[in-house]
């Protein structure tokens, strides 16, 4: 299973689960291409742009899912 996102610093599109985790409090998933995360975009704390994760993703380690992995 693959889940395509493009990311929003650079616009390369990469693989999710394939993605490795950066080492942030409330880590996110790295670009592959610029190396950097979400973690720093300004809705990452904000609980309405979270939204439960599906159980594919959650057996990949992800309880909740941020707006832009969707």
């Amino acid at each position: 299973m693959r889940h395509t996102v493009r990311c929003p610093t650079c616009s390369a599109e990469f693989d999710l689960f394939e993605s490795a985790w950066c080492s942030h409090r409330n880590p996110s998933k790295r670009c592959p291409g610029c190396g950097e995360c979400v973690c720093a975009d300004p809705g990452y704390g904000e609980p309405r742009l979270w939204k439960e994760a599906p159980l594919a993703f959650r057996k990949r380690g992800f309880q909740r899912l941020f707006v832009r992995y969707l």
